[in-house]
């Protein structure tokens, strides 16, 4: 698990270092710190990132701001701010934080939003099997944009534009997935609650750019189960 530190005081970026790596172990995750906006956009552009921890207040530029540029290129981002600032709470929803922690950090809710974080990983990164004629493939959940069923065939669209096609039907698909905040929106289609960004009047605009149709007997059903999932994340 990759975790990025973002704060324009060094001394601020050591010490949560030290702190995730006592509780988490080096084993287990790679912290890299910065001092600034752009040497971290610089590294986003290359390098996935699973976790960031970043100030709501930066000298090049406001922390939720670059919090939103990295969302575009890893929707599946878990981000954290911390400030010393708490009026600007509000002003971070739209990224959908796990958490905001306020300066000095208390050690026990930052334990606690570590504990969060694993969670959260590891539901992102939970993997299904899938079986076609000849062999099985695995496939991480967070990798799935998408699962479009047709004549006995079941189409998994990946974030990356790949397609893995198997025989089988949707309920079984759902079957494997439903628990992982996806919703069936159509009698036809699956979707990845992670990846939707607005609902059009009978379509899903997924946040890709890409569009799958939501029907009018689950349209209703699937705004409700994703005001759910955006409520509780």
């Amino acid at each position: 698990m990759r975790i990025c530190i973002v704060d324009d005081d060094t001394l601020m970026c050591q010490e949560l270092e030290n702190r995730i790596v006592k509780k988490l172990g080096k084993q287990f995750c790679e912290i890299v710190s910065f001092n600034g906006e752009r040497p971290f956009l610089r590294f986003a552009e290359n390098n996935s990132i699973d976790v960031m921890f970043i100030d709501v207040k930066l000298k090049e530029d406001n922390g939720i701001e670059t919090a939103k540029k990295v969302r575009t290129l890893y929707p599946q981002v878990i981000t954290v701010f911390i400030s010393a600032y708490p009026q600007y709470v509000f002003n971070s929803f739209e990224t959908e934080p796990l958490n905001y922690l306020l300066k000095p950090i208390d050690g026990g809710e930052l334990n606690t939003t570590l504990d969060r974080i694993i969670k959260k990983y590891h539901s992102y990164h939970h993997t299904i099997a899938v079986k076609n004629r000849y062999d099985t493939v695995n496939i991480e959940l967070i990798d799935i944009c998408y699962i479009e069923g047709y004549n006995r065939k079941i189409t998994y669209h990946l974030i990356s534009g790949e397609k893995v096609t198997v025989r089988g039907n949707l309920t079984k698909a759902l079957s494997q997935v439903e628990t992982y905040d996806f919703v069936r929106c159509h009698q036809g289609f699956i979707v990845n609650m992670k990846y939707i960004k607005a609902f059009d009047e009978d379509e899903i605009i997924l946040r890709n750019g890409g569009r799958i149709p939501v029907s009018v007997r689950k349209k209703l059903d699937t705004k409700q189960a994703y005001f759910t999932y955006a409520n509780r994340g």
